[in-house]
């Protein structure tokens, strides 16, 4: 059995399960952990042995592990976790732990760390917070033709509990009845009699194995976890909202592109019936803009370059990532696989963004071919590494289990410095040796006088009419990334 992060959907600071006053395991603490690839550890993914000894097809009756004594300062942390419904993870055999519910229908992955119980079920003057010292795990298995045992479901029932007795005894019980359920959960609390200063708990930690066999085949293992939920119909209007949006607007244009070109070709036929002569035609419309279409912008040339060429390395490792996904190279069931390829693709494709910067630089003729190379190797990368240590600084000091170390980082710069950097520099190269890009209309020597625009075209018009679109597309699935 493995443990993985304690983690919470109102905040986005995950913990170690370590970092909990809970049983450590027999040998040192993190000795037995997996290795751990480049995205693993961006991710702070941490999977380390977990304290429980367990057994194929042994049960193990409620035992009592081990024993914690609880500072002041430990009990006000987990009352903050319970608080911020952070939740434990384990798995055995790659599935994750659940928490199901045949008679209430419902299946969610992780325990939770306790419980909040309001005045009205404690007649306590403020809310009860109580913790889960126990948990039953309840294993799954089928039996092969060969004898061997393939798990096929990972359960756990967390249970709070006062013991009585020391460490080792199977005193435990979970006969609760309504009658005596205060005086059997175990609070999180210690008060001595003399003054109102918390004291430290002690709490007796205890667990139990159940193995019991199952008619689900190992390929239906992880139809649990699929299971349908309550917000999937939400997600399918969302992606219904975003088609009938997109098709709205084919629709729209192509009309508009269409009704323009018929009448500029019935205007054509009407003046060859006519006789009229090619000089006596005027152009108007949106056929006044051939000669400004291709203008280098008279300023931020250098920036527009470097956005350019950053864009499409960043679209090529994307591009690649996904075919390699379609060719089974990558498992979605190894965590940080995906991010290690997109930040190794990424790296890789510098060439591609040096070479497109290069030439958009030579055809806007910027004559600085050295300066636009080094702001396409280091520009990006540069924003994101800022945003990165800004984030990982605040996560350190929180204690988070996803702050990344300094080694990490060290991995990260020697990439970009010994490999992006030169392939960006190979690709100006070729970049700036290739031909100019030729352009399929003339560019006019003066630029055209922009028209005065309507009112509704301007700032902040012009942002609001122009987002309506696109947030009417995410504003759902922003709702739950949020």
């Amino acid at each position: 059995m493995w443990v993985d992060l304690v983690t919470s959907q109102k905040t986005q600071v995950p913990f170690k399960y370590y970092d909990l006053p809970v049983c450590k395991t027999a040998n040192e603490i993190g000795s037995n952990k997996l290795r751990k690839n480049l995205g693993q550890k961006l991710q702070g993914y941490q999977k380390q042995e977990a304290p429980y000894q367990i057994k194929t097809k042994i049960e193990v009756p409620c035992k009592i592990w081990c024993v914690q004594t609880l500072s002041s300062k430990d009990l006000k942390w987990l009352r903050a976790l319970i608080e911020r419904h952070y939740r434990i993870h384990m798995n055995v055999d790659g599935l994750p732990v659940l928490m199901r519910s045949s008679e209430l229908n419902y299946a969610v992955r992780g325990y939770p760390v306790g419980f909040k119980a309001p005045p009205s079920y404690t007649t306590l003057d403020k809310d009860e917070y109580f913790l889960y010292n126990h948990v039953k795990f309840i294993l799954r298995y089928n039996e092969a033709d060969n004898n061997s045992i393939k798990v096929v479901g990972f359960d756990a029932h967390p249970v709070s509990i006062v013991h009585s007795g020391e460490n080792g005894e199977k005193t435990c019980s979970h006969e609760i009845s309504p009658s005596n359920a205060l005086k059997t959960f175990q609070p999180i609390r210690a008060k001595t009699e003399e003054n109102s200063q918390e004291s430290a708990l002690r709490i007796m930690y205890s667990y139990e194995v159940s193995w019991e066999p199952s008619q689900i085949a190992w390929a239906d293992r992880w139809d649990i976890y699929m299971v349908q939920s309550p917000d999937d119909e939400v997600h399918l209007f969302s992606i219904l909202n975003s088609l009938m949006i997109v098709v709205l607007l084919t629709g729209a244009v192509a009309t508009i592109m269409i009704r323009t070109l018929k009448k500029d070709i019935a205007t054509y036929n009407e003046m060859q019936a006519m006789g009229a002569s090619e000089g006596l035609e005027e152009e108007g419309g949106w056929k006044l803009m051939h000669g400004d279409v291709f203008r280098p912008p008279a300023r931020f040339k250098l920036l527009l370059c470097v956005t350019v060429g950053t864009g499409v390395q960043i679209t090529a490792s994307f591009v690649l990532t996904l075919v390699c996904a379609l060719c089974g190279f990558l498992s979605t069931m190894k965590k940080g696989q995906t991010l290690t390829s997109v930040i190794l693709l990424y790296v890789l494709c510098g060439s591609v963004a040096g070479y497109v910067s290069a030439r958009l630089d030579k055809f806007f003729e910027c004559k600085n071919w050295k300066k636009t190379s080094i702001l396409t190797a280091a520009g990006f990368p540069a924003v994101l590494v800022s945003m990165f240590l800004f984030l990982d600084v605040l996560l350190s000091f929180q204690g988070a289990a996803t702050a990344v170390s300094i080694w990490t980082i060290m991995i990260l710069f020697l990439l970009w410095l010994f490999v992006s950097t030169p392939l960006v520099f190979v690709g100006s190269y070729y970049g700036f040796s290739a031909k100019k890009i030729e352009v399929p209309a003339r560019t006019n020597q003066i630029a055209r006088i922009v028209p005065e625009i309507a009112w509704y075209l301007r700032f902040p018009f012009s942002f609001l009419i122009g987002g309506i679109l696109p947030f009417g597309n995410v504003c759902i699935e922003v709702y739950f990334i949020l």
